[in-house]
């Protein structure tokens, strides 16, 4: 320091930005209408971390509340139960369900530490950020729909009779796929078969169901997989969730492709249309 008279000059230099914290934790905005609830885990102001206290919002009003965000070993059950979460495997972010998944998504989150137990809980070491760009591509270039595959008009149009047969295609574009690393190559498929059956599910009173086809890998091999929505009201039909699919494949490993939705317009006639934009893209 310096004072005045002595006998040497000299020039003090105050130096400010110094450490404000370990960067543990940090203080984030909670919207409106929120309610946070403490030891869950959230993605707030682009932090993943886990909620020291809980805090509730009302309608035009916002908060603030602390995320642990420590490079450590946390406990959760906030967790895709439908999935494996063994020991060592790769964890993401889900922000559609604010859970943790293992299907590669936009936001890395970990590692699983302590595979899922009987009660739904796991161990996972918080990566020390959320990576968003490299981890995104990298998780895209692991899973990914790489050239085609789209889906369109079948061939042979999709067929339909309330309470008999029915007979549910596409035609889809040859194409390159990822599942799981592993690469496979399709080649044009005319009259892909969707569905076929004895009794349709379409009614009158629930004319409309959405089928995805996935990409699933499994020893390897990498297959297309059409799953079942549910049948239901006109314009209520909704795909089949991510447990529904993964329930059906019987593994984790696979991707969406494209959604196809079933309309009756008769007793004996229905429409098609399909969306190619489930596919994974970051």
């Amino acid at each position: 320091m310096t004072w005045t008279g002595q006998p040497t000059p000299a020039t003090a230099v105050y130096l400010g930005y110094g450490k404000i914290s370990d960067g543990k934790s940090i203080k984030v905005d909670v919207p409106e209408s929120t309610t946070i609830t403490a030891g869950k885990l959230y993605l707030l102001d682009g932090f993943l971390g886990v909620a020291m206290e809980s805090v509730t919002t009302g309608e035009g009003e916002t908060s603030e509340v602390t995320l642990s965000i420590e490079n450590a070993e946390y406990e959760t059950d906030q967790i895709n139960t439908g999935e494996a979460f063994t020991k060592g495997a790769d964890v993401y972010w889900d922000s559609n369900n604010k859970r943790l998944t293992t299907a590669a998504t936009a936001l890395y989150a970990g590692q699983v530490t302590s595979a899922k137990d009987s009660n739904n809980v796991i161990w996972f070491k918080l990566a020390p950020r959320v990576i968003t760009n490299a981890d995104a591509l990298a998780s895209f270039l692991r899973n990914s729909v790489q050239a085609g595959l789209l889906a369109g008009a079948p061939t042979a149009a999709s067929t339909h009779a309330d309470g008999d047969a029915y007979d549910f295609n596409v035609d889809i574009e040859p194409g390159l796929v990822k599942v799981n690393n592993v690469l496979k190559e399709f080649a044009a498929q005319a009259n892909f078969d969707i569905a076929h059956d004895a009794a349709s599910p379409l009614s009158a009173a629930k004319p409309d169901i959405i089928y995805t086809v996935v990409a699933a890998e499994a020893n390897g091999v990498v297959t297309m997989v059409p799953v079942a929505g549910a049948a239901a009201a006109a314009d209520a039909a909704a795909a089949p969730t991510t447990a529904a699919i993964t329930a059906a494949v019987g593994h984790a490993n696979w991707i969406r492709l494209f959604n196809t939705r079933l309309h009756r317009t008769a007793d004996d006639a229905c429409t098609q249309t399909y969306d190619n934009s489930v596919r994974p893209s970051y």
